[in-house]
């Protein structure tokens, strides 16, 4: 029986380990996308619940979306503060555990 991914035959093993590697490129891809359009449109996204000058901008990605968590310093620096995948398991804004940034 063949061994199909996304439709396309698997003939060796050094196929299927690149292949392990295509999920990351993918999210790579979307995170570099997201940044871009944070550079040209940085008020987009949510703002922090503290009322201060972060947001965070979503990005979807599989059965989540990576977050960017963003400052804009001036009217030409966007410092980029964080990126995470939403599924994963980390403590929320205000948690004294974690970090707050």
């Amino acid at each position: 029986m063949p061994l199909l991914y996304n439709g396309y035959k698997i003939l060796d093993n050094n196929i299927r380990k690149r292949l392990r590697v295509w999920p990351a490129k993918r999210a790579a891809s979307s995170i570099l996308n997201g940044s871009n359009l944070l550079k040209t449109s940085p008020n987009i996204g949510k703002p922090m619940p503290d009322k201060g000058d972060r947001r965070e901008f979503f990005i979807a990605f599989g059965a989540g979306a990576y977050v960017i968590r963003n400052k804009l310093e001036d009217e030409n620096t966007l410092i980029i503060i964080r990126i995470w995948h939403s599924r994963k398991n980390r403590p929320r804004y205000g948690d004294p555990k974690g970090s707050d940034l």
